[in-house]
């Protein structure tokens, strides 16, 4: 480290670098300007006559020794791109001499695994007789014992509900997934509609509200899959299969409500009061039952119409209808007409547009991974 050198100084140098001398390396110190170097006791440094000293850094003169006599040359600085430029932070690789690599060897301390065997003689030389007490476990209480799954020590819940996903065993996939979306997809594999559309609905974006469309169109809910559909196309106008699966359901609920206003037949008189009449589509509609042999002639409709009363709005709402998806604790009418209350030509035309309704379980993976790779993204530029 120097800001300048002397005939004296450079003679000696040149006398310390022969023969396998390492490499020289130099740090110039100092400005053009100069200033006067200070000493401990607070004074300067001074020359023979008592004048101070100015120290000026003269980097020209240093650059054209160090390149005669093959060493390197930096100037300080503040940041570390100066030791950096003479290769001393960069490790014993980084330290070149005539284009070539210095090496040097570095031992590894392995001798801790011998600690092992010494540490299993130890528990030998301890007190005697204790070997004996071994077999006293074997007559100990047994301890209560829980159920265990080898894969809990790996794979996290969510990463286990996938892969029985994967191996088509949607039933116990939901039971493993915690995200709610995930468990969606379980349940609407499985063909629990109304459960999948349930955890669909804790979603805000336009992907949970598309999935809890498919899923109340599945359970026969068409005008909340519609519904459904109208929040996911808010929030992603282009999201294609949204406006398709949206037109299908709207032709199929055109349908039923056309099928809903067929005017009912005339009640047989053999028939007792009441047992011609089923809750239809609305809870407050009619519908004749399948087979059944009623006037087919519209106009003779309205004259028939007096015979049977329309049943109660609520009492519709709330009967037990056989046949249907509903259980005891559901106190809305489906929005699906019951299947024994259909003809077989309107039952088949229902199970088409239902299957017109795309189900692709590996889309619905793909537009998750999507999904989360776009959250990963948008957390990172947010940082």
């Amino acid at each position: 480290m120097a800001s300048s050198l002397n005939e004296e100084e450079r003679q000696g140098i040149r006398q310390a670098l022969k023969g396998d001398a390492p490499q020289l390396l130099m740090l110039g110190f100092g400005s053009r300007d100069g200033a006067p170097v200070a000493l401990e006791d607070g004074s300067y440094l001074k020359d023979d006559q008592g004048a101070i000293l100015v120290s000026r850094l003269d980097s020209p003169d240093l650059k054209h020794f160090i390149g005669d006599v093959g060493g390197r040359y930096r100037q300080a600085r503040l940041d570390d791109s100066d030791l950096r430029g003479l290769g001393l932070l960069g490790g014993p690789q980084g330290l070149r001499s005539d284009g070539q690599t210095l090496r040097l060897d570095t031992w590894a301390d392995q001798g801790y695994w011998l600690l092992l065997p010494l540490l299993l003689l130890a528990a030998c030389a301890g007190r005697r007789g204790w070997l004996f007490c071994l077999p006293l476990l074997l007559f100990a209480m047994p301890q209560p014992s829980y159920a265990f799954d080898f894969n809990d020590l790996w794979l996290r819940p969510d990463q286990q509900g996938q892969r029985l996903l994967q191996q088509q065993r949607p039933a116990e996939a939901a039971r493993h997934f915690q995200d709610p979306q995930w468990q969606g997809v379980a349940l609407y594999e499985a063909g629990n509609y109304t459960a999948a559309a349930e955890r669909f609905a804790e979603g805000n974006d336009a992907r949970a509200h598309y999935n809890r469309g498919n899923a109340l169109a599945r359970s026969g809910e068409l005008e909340a899959a519609i519904d459904a559909y109208e929040q996911a196309l808010e929030r992603q106008p282009d999201l294609q299969p949204a406006l398709q699966n949206k037109a299908l359901v709207e032709s199929l609920l055109q349908q039923q409500q056309a099928q809903a206003q067929t005017p009912p037949p005339a009640k047989k008189p053999d028939t007792p009061e009441g047992d011609d009449t089923r809750p239809g589509p609305s809870g407050t509609a009619t519908q004749p039952p399948p087979g059944s042999d009623g006037p087919q002639d519209p106009a003779q409709a309205p004259a028939n119409e007096g015979d049977t009363p329309p049943p109660d709005p609520q009492a519709a709402g709330h009967s037990e209808v056989p046949g249907s998806e509903l259980d005891d604790q559901h106190t809305t009418t489906p929005l699906r007409p019951v299947e024994d209350s259909l003809d077989a030509e309107h039952q088949q035309a229902l199970e088409q547009w239902l299957r017109k309704i795309p189900d692709d379980p590996g889309e619905l993976l793909r537009r998750k991974f999507w999904y989360e790779q776009q959250q990963h993204q948008d957390q990172g530029k947010t940082r």
